[in-house]
């Protein structure tokens, strides 16, 4: 009968993970009192002026249209499809990515309640807690379902498939964190910590 003990190349793995975690979640609460007592505003604007949000029509386009991957309503189709193709392949556990996404709601939601930061000057009309910058749902949201899904897609899978799924669990979360910056939704702690904090919650809601 195999041990039932973790070899040491799992261990290994899974403190990897959980130092990776930690560090990701520490960001997001350290950046999220820095933003309150104001001690980012100096690099928020700074960040603002090298994106120059919204001055190219085709580049708004196309920023709104990665946006929507990040959108409310699209998160749960998007969640759904991560847990389809985790299905499909039989690899994982489907359920942990809807875990990601409820989780990623829930400490968003919940965050917004100490954290008023306001949104840059461009941002469109936002309603209740909403009406708050820190953190990036948009980022939060994405990072958690992309991590979650790379996690639980990867068990089993070669090497080059897990740094395949791994890139474009980045760029897509990379990519949305450049969206919310250039359509003047959010500053860069803004993303910085949604992007962070769902790394985190991705992490913690897959386990081992």
């Amino acid at each position: 009968m195999a041990s039932a003990r973790r070899s040491p190349v799992n261990s290994g793995r899974l403190e990897l993970a959980d130092v990776v975690m930690g560090a990701a979640l520490a960001t997001f609460v350290l950046l999220g009192f820095a933003s309150g007592a104001g001690l980012t505003r100096e690099s928020d604007l700074r960040v603002r002026r090298k994106v120059r949000p919204r001055r190219n029509k085709r580049v708004t386009r196309v920023a709104t249209a990665i946006s929507q991957i990040g959108a409310p309503h699209m998160r749960l189709i998007l969640a759904g499809s991560l847990a389809l193709a985790c299905r499909k392949r039989g690899r994982g556990r489907p359920s942990r990515i809807f875990a990601a996404a409820l989780f990623a709601t829930a400490v968003n939601r919940t965050s917004r309640l100490a954290l008023h930061q306001a949104r840059p000057p461009k941002a469109g009309v936002h309603h209740g807690l909403d009406i708050y910058a820190y953190p990036s749902g948009h980022c939060f949201a994405v990072a958690a379902l992309m991590t979650a899904a790379v996690r639980e897609l990867s068990k089993g899978e070669s090497d080059s498939t897990q740094r395949n799924l791994a890139a474009g669990g980045i760029a897509t979360a990379l990519a949305t964190g450049w969206s919310r910056l250039y359509l003047d939704e959010h500053w860069i702690d803004d993303v910085i910590g949604g992007l962070s904090a769902g790394l985190g919650v991705g992490i913690a809601v897959t386990g081992a």
